[in-house]
């Protein structure tokens, strides 16, 4: 019994215990922490190419000189950016042409529920699965 009570004296006092007994206490943290910055940075990532797509929709529709064929040309040139996008893949996207007088407006609603980044959300909290992103141009008269 003595022999055990001086080896755990010994690990008290020692400095690499002390090390393994610190890592042991941080690592899930800061390995908590590294797919918080990971989830959250592709999560910003997939709005920049979902806002980039509604972009591209937007410059589609407005070449169209027939007004009925714009929102063809946007639900065409979105699902093309979908399609090339390898982060797109594995959602849905409904594409909305909204013509005002004066304003064009297209609107995608992306839903990122089945992508891999929310894999993690029940870990950590994480957006709205559904992005929204939206891009208007004043029309000339």
């Amino acid at each position: 019994m003595g022999a055990l009570i001086r080896k755990l004296a010994r690990w008290r006092t020692s400095p690499r215990i002390a090390t393994a007994m610190e890592m042991a206490c941080l690592a899930p943290a800061l390995a908590l922490l590294v797919a918080g910055l990971l989830t959250w940075g592709g999560y910003f990532w997939l709005s920049r190419q979902i806002q980039a797509a509604a972009d591209d929709a937007l410059a589609a529709a407005v070449a169209e000189i027939n007004v009925d064929a714009r929102e063809g040309k946007a639900k065409a040139e979105a699902e093309r950016a979908l399609a090339a996008s390898a982060a797109l893949g594995s959602g849905t996207m409904q594409v909305s042409v909204v013509t005002q007088p004066r304003r064009l407006t297209v609107l995608l609603i992306y839903d990122a529920s089945r992508s891999p980044m929310f894999a993690l959300g029940r870990l950590m909290p994480m957006p709205s699965p559904m992005i929204v992103r939206s891009a208007s141009r004043r029309l000339a008269s």
